[in-house]
């Protein structure tokens, strides 16, 4: 069976492994497998109202540790407005452990299936659609918010 801490990795594997934009949208590209492809089961990311939606401490802690042991590699890049944007991508490790690790269990070419209609779906949205989504959608995520952007 497939542990579901994987899910970051399957995320950044999967669409001809394309970057994801932003710590904001990887929040909400694991919140949407979870919640709308039913990726979860028991070890799931556990997500909390926050600032900008659903938040999970947990899913950090997991990304960390995924640099850390260089499976994922993230950029920092300047935006127009002088904040700091992180950018993900799966390492050479990482997509080695994705392929003789996450492949070869049971469950695992689901995860990547379901991982990858979320990332085609929602990856290349402007952040905007995609928050304005999850706050409808899962309105008692977005009570904390600081963006004013449902409907």
């Amino acid at each position: 069976m497939v542990n579901n801490k994987l899910l970051p990795l399957a995320l950044l594997y999967v669409d001809r492994g394309r970057e994801i934009e932003g710590i904001t949208r990887l929040q909400k590209l694991v919140f949407l497998a979870q919640k709308d492809e039913g990726v979860s089961g028991d070890d799931g990311f556990e997500f909390k109202p926050y600032k900008y939606g659903p938040y999970s401490k947990e899913l950090m802690d997991v990304l960390d540790t995924l640099e850390d042991r260089g499976y994922i590699k993230k950029t920092i890049q300047t935006t127009r407005s002088g904040n700091e944007k992180y950018i993900y991508s799966l390492t050479e490790d990482g997509q080695e452990l994705v392929r003789k690790g996450l492949l070869k269990k049971r469950g695992g070419k689901d995860l990547l299936d379901k991982s990858e209609d979320v990332k085609k779906k929602y990856n290349q949205q402007p952040i905007e659609r995609v928050l304005r989504y999850v706050y409808n959608k899962y309105p008692e995520y977005a009570k904390n918010s600081e963006l004013d952007i449902a409907n």
